[in-house]
């Protein structure tokens, strides 16, 4: 609780998605009709929304496309485990996997400099280190449909390995991987 605690008092009211019943709709700002359902989040949750950050915008050239960033950014603790989970949202049926992979690592980069701000303002030092992260690109978010794996990443811990999905609804759990194991579990 103490690193979601930090980051609920460090991001500004604006920037963060309300979840209301442990569930939340992203919308994707570039397509009004594209939206992304997200069930079961637990309660120890933020939900950030990259957009929002404009400094970066200020301050870079963008000469390596480094003003990208994912869309949302889920900081979570269930149970015993501790996710920081990267979605990029896409309208389309063909995106670009460079465009994502840039947007998902300069997702990266902004919860890398909310490290920073923890550490160095919150003098925590081992800020958000136990958390695994999870890279995720859901294409054609614009119709009702619930999610299919396209292509499971189990290693989707890197923006080049993100892994892709189809569809517009999901259960948190999916996103990072517990229903997966436990299935596993029950065969």
């Amino acid at each position: 609780m103490l690193h979601i605690g930090i980051m609920n008092e460090m991001i500004h009211p604006d920037a963060k998605v309300p979840i209301v019943k442990r569930k939340v709709i992203l919308k994707e700002p570039q397509a009004a009709k594209s939206e992304l359902e997200i069930s079961g989040i637990p309660d120890n949750a933020i939900i950030i929304d990259c957009d929002k950050f404009k400094l970066a915008n200020v301050f870079f050239n963008n000469s390596k496309n480094e003003l990208q960033k994912a869309d949302y950014i889920i900081i979570a603790v269930k149970d015993s485990n501790r996710h920081i989970v990267f979605i990029e949202m896409k309208s389309s049926n063909y995106p670009k996997k460079h465009e994502i992979v840039n947007q998902l690592r300069g997702a990266c980069c902004l919860v890398e400099y909310c490290k920073a701000i923890a550490i160095n303002f919150w003098e925590v030092s081992d800020f958000l280190q136990e958390y695994k992260a999870c890279y995720i690109g859901f294409i054609t978010t614009s119709h009702k449909t619930k999610t299919k794996t396209i292509k499971e990443s189990i290693h989707n811990n890197t923006p080049d390995k993100f892994s892709k999905m189809r569809g517009s609804y999901v259960e948190y759990n999916h996103l990072v991987g517990i229903t997966q194991i436990s299935d596993a579990l029950m065969h």
